[in-house]
């Protein structure tokens, strides 16, 4: 994969950090494999920017609502 997925230390940077969310809960990886995807080293790195979309999405229905059609159809496109 091309490219450079970090941002800023403490910037939340949305799309890197929905993508990470979606590959872990998606596709079950390993926080290692995803940390290797998006250039991470640390499984805590990985577990602090799951927990960090999941309060974003707690804390804005409008994004939850965006993930969870997001979820529903890349669901669908996998049967």
């Amino acid at each position: 994969m091309g490219g450079h997925y970090r941002s800023g230390r403490g910037h939340f940077n949305e799309p890197r950090n929905v993508a990470i969310y979606l590959t872990r809960r998606l596709r079950g990886d390993t926080l290692k494999a995803v940390g290797e995807v998006f250039g991470f080293n640390k499984n805590s790195t990985v577990i602090s920017i799951i927990e960090s979309v999941r309060r974003e999405m707690r804390k804005y229905k409008a994004m939850r609502l965006r993930l969870e059609k997001l979820i529903e159809t890349l669901s669908k496109s996998q049967t």
